[in-house]
């Protein structure tokens, strides 16, 4: 059975009208971090476009706006997530 416990700490920095940095951390429901987890964009036409968390459970990845980012670990259930920008109102 997949554990399904586990939260991301999201620091998303907007760089172009459709492009952003997301600086994160993942981290269980105890808090502790998740170490080698492997986060992706969905479809997308590179292995570049992927990258893995740090012992901290840190990781940096660029997206698009509606790109799918994929979170991926072996003793978690997989995670899908929309990027979407929202401008400031």
């Amino acid at each position: 059975m997949f554990n399904k416990n586990f939260f991301l700490l999201l620091i998303i920095v907007p760089l172009l009208s459709n492009e952003l940095i997301i600086n994160s951390t993942l981290v269980d429901i105890n808090q502790n971090p998740i170490y080698n987890a492997n986060i992706f964009i969905e479809n997308a036409s590179s292995l570049k476009n992927g990258t893995s968390t740090t012992e901290l459970g840190e990781f940096t990845i660029r997206a698009s706006n509606n790109d799918v980012i994929v979170i991926s670990h072996i003793a978690y259930e997989t995670l899908f997530i929309k990027a979407n920008i929202i401008p400031p109102e």
